[in-house]
C-alpha cells in the first residue's frame, strides 16, 4: 500500500476556523438592530450567518472527495472500509462522549438544579438521523443535526465512490438537481425543511464536483488558478454583491416569491463556496488568501471540539449569568463563552481526538 505524503491546505482549515467563529457568534450573541435601512441590513446579514453550515457541508464534501481522488490516483482504487473507518475515527468518539454525558451527567445535573431538560430518545442520536426528530429538545443536542447529515451523506457518497465512479460527474449533477427542486418546491410550499438531509445535498455534490473537476484538471479549474489581480477583487466582491442585491429583494417581497428567492440566494452563495475552495488552495495571486492566518487555521483545526461543546458551554452558561445577574450583558457572555469553549476544544483536539486522528492517518492511501 502506498504512503504517500500528507495532503494538507491551511486555507481550507482556516475557512472552517472562520465559519465555527460565524456560528458562535450566531448562537451565542442576538444583536438589538434599530429600524434603518442600514441596521435593516445588517440584520439580514445577521440572520443569513446560518449559511455558515452550507460552507461546511460544500468544504466536508469537497475535502473527502478530493482525498479520495488522489487515493484512487496514488493506488488504482477506491477502499470503501477505510472510508469510512477514517470518517469513523474523526467524528464518532468526541460525538458519542457528547450523547454520553448529555443521557447521564446532564441528565442528573439538570435534575440537581431543579432545571427541566428536554432530552429525546437516544436512538435518533445513536443512528445519525436526530435531523428528522423535529419535536423540541435541548439546544446543546439539538444543534448536532448536522452530523447526522454529514453521516448520512459519508455512507451515500462513500458507495457511490465505490460502485459508480465511471459515472459519477452525472450522479453529482442529477442529486444536486434533485436537492435544487425538492428545495424549491418545499420553499413554494412553506414546508419546514432546514433540517433535512435532502436540502444539503446541493452544497455536498456542489462541493464534490469542484473536487473532481480538480482531479480531471478541468478548464474551469485551469481558469480559477488563474484568476488576475483584477478578477480576483470581483470575485471577493461577489457575496457583499450578493448580500446587497437580495437585502433589497427580500424587502421587496413576499410570500412564495420571497422564499424562492431566499434558495436562490443560499444555491448561488454555495456556488460561491466552491470556487473559493480552488481559489484558496492555487490560486498564489488571490487576494484574500489565507494560507498564513495562524489564528483562523488553528481554529480550524479544533472546529469539531468547538462545535460539538459550544452547546453545552452556552446552556450552562444562560443558567450561570443569570444566577449571577449578569444576564443583560450580552458582549460579556460572548466573550466569556467564546474563550471557554476554546479553552474546552483545545483539550478535547489533544487529549480526545488527537489519539483517534493518528489511527485514522495510518489509513490514510494517499
Amino acid at each position: 500500500m502506498n504512503q504517500p505524503g500528507k495532503q494538507y491546505y491551511p486555507q481550507l482549515d482556516a475557512l472552517r476556523g472562520l465559519g465555527i467563529i460565524l456560528v458562535f457568534f450566531y448562537h451565542a450573541y442576538k444583536p438589538a438592530f434599530g429600524s434603518s435601512l442600514f441596521m435593516q441590513f445588517l440584520n439580514f446579514c445577521y440572520e443569513n450567518i446560518y449559511l455558515s453550515m452550507d460552507m461546511f457541508f460544500a468544504l466536508s464534501a469537497f475535502i473527502i472527495t478530493h482525498l479520495a481522488y488522489a487515493e484512487i490516483a496514488a493506488n488504482g482504487n477506491f477502499s470503501f472500509k477505510n472510508f469510512m473507518t477514517r470518517r469513523i475515527l474523526r467524528i464518532w468518539p468526541l460525538y458519542f462522549l457528547i450523547l454520553l454525558l448529555a443521557y447521564t451527567a446532564i441528565k442528573f445535573t439538570a435534575a440537581y438544579l431543579g432545571k427541566p431538560v428536554s432530552l429525546p430518545p437516544a436512538a435518533w442520536y445513536v443512528f445519525f438521523v436526530s435531523n428528522f426528530y423535529l419535536e423540541p429538545h435541548v439546544f446543546f443536542l439539538r444543534q448536532l443535526w448536522t452530523i447526522s447529515v454529514e453521516e448520512q451523506f459519508y455512507v451515500f457518497w462513500g458507495l457511490a465512490l465505490l460502485f459508480f465512479r465511471k459515472h459519477i460527474q452525472y450522479i453529482m449533477l442529477f442529486f444536486a438537481a434533485v436537492s435544487i427542486v425538492f428545495t424549491v418546491v418545499s420553499a413554494i410550499q412553506f414546508r419546514p425543511i432546514y433540517f433535512h438531509s435532502l436540502v444539503y445535498l446541493y452544497d455536498m455534490m456542489l462541493g464534490a464536483y469542484f473536487a473532481w473537476l480538480i482531479h480531471k484538471q478541468a478548464g474551469l479549474i485551469r481558469l480559477i488558478r488563474s484568476f488576475s489581480v483584477k478578477q480576483s477583487v470581483l470575485f471577493y466582491l461577489f457575496i457583499p454583491v450578493l448580500f446587497v442585491v437580495f437585502f433589497f429583494i427580500n424587502n421587496n417581497t413576499t410570500g412564495t416569491t420571497n422564499e424562492v428567492f431566499d434558495v436562490l440566494m443560499r444555491l448561488l452563495f454555495v456556488l460561491h463556496q466552491g470556487v473559493l475552495f480552488v481559489d484558496q488552495m492555487f490560486n498564489a495571486g488571490s487576494i484574500f488568501n489565507l494560507a498564513r492566518q495562524r489564528f483562523l487555521i488553528y481554529t480550524g483545526r479544533i472546529a469539531y471540539g468547538l462545535y460539538c461543546f459550544h452547546g453545552l458551554v452556552l446552556t450552562f452558561g444562560i443558567i450561570a449569568f443569570a444566577k449571577l445577574g449578569l444576564d443583560d450583558q450580552p458582549l460579556i457572555f460572548l466573550v466569556v463563552m467564546f474563550v471557554i469553549t476554546y479553552c474546552i476544544a483545545i483539550l478535547s483536539y489533544k487529549y480526545i481526538e488527537k489519539p483517534f486522528l493518528k489511527l485514522k492517518d495510518r489509513l490514510r492511501r494517499a
